[in-house]
């Protein structure tokens, strides 16, 4: 937590995961609890202002939507963190787009999950490093080559993976926001 007088006012700062999308409600919980007491002990008055989920908010600033009615109509949300260690099961139906949190340092098992789950070497990629930030950088690709890429471009965390049909519109949809924002 970080604390500043700015015009008068004490204005703290608090940067976390997101509560609902992944798993780390109690840890979270404890940590904002602990931030309350600290915040009461100096007198500070505080609200708790919920945030956006970067499941979305990163993907539509690099202008890919998680769903969409041609090509998506399911999202899988997995953590880098959490990568499940059983049987990969049956192939992966098209139309499904996968969100990898916390994962690009693990880019080769991430691939290898997928082309385990059946998802195609032509399959598109995306990259999102520091999304929503002014430093935010894309780097867009197919399954076969994400790790080449990732690696010759630096990429680094934090940053969000978006495997899916939906990577295709980036192109067009960024036209579409790059106008909104100019």
């Amino acid at each position: 937590i970080c604390v500043k007088t700015v015009g008068g006012y004490d204005v703290g700062y608090f940067l976390s995961q997101s509560l609902t999308v992944e798993d780390r409600r109690d840890h979270e919980a404890r940590l904002l609890e602990a931030y309350r007491e600290t915040l009461a002990e100096a007198g500070i008055d505080y609200e708790i202002v919920p945030g956006v989920s970067a499941l979305c908010s990163v993907a539509i600033s690099a202008g890919i939507p998680v769903t969409h009615r041609e090509v998506a109509s399911e999202v899988i949300i997995r953590s880098g963190h959490a990568m499940k260690n059983d049987d990969p099961g049956e192939a992966t139906a098209r139309g499904t787009t996968f969100v990898y949190f916390m994962a690009v340092n693990r880019i080769e098992d991430v691939v290898e999950d997928l082309r385990a789950e059946g998802v195609g070497e032509d399959t598109p990629v995306a990259i999102v490093e520091k999304g929503t930030l002014p430093a935010e950088r894309v780097i867009c690709s197919e399954l076969a080559d994400i790790v080449r890429e990732a690696s010759a471009a630096s990429i680094e965390p934090p940053a969000l993976i978006l495997v899916g049909e939906v990577v295709r519109l980036r192109e067009r949809l960024a036209a579409v926001l790059e106008a909104r924002t100019s």
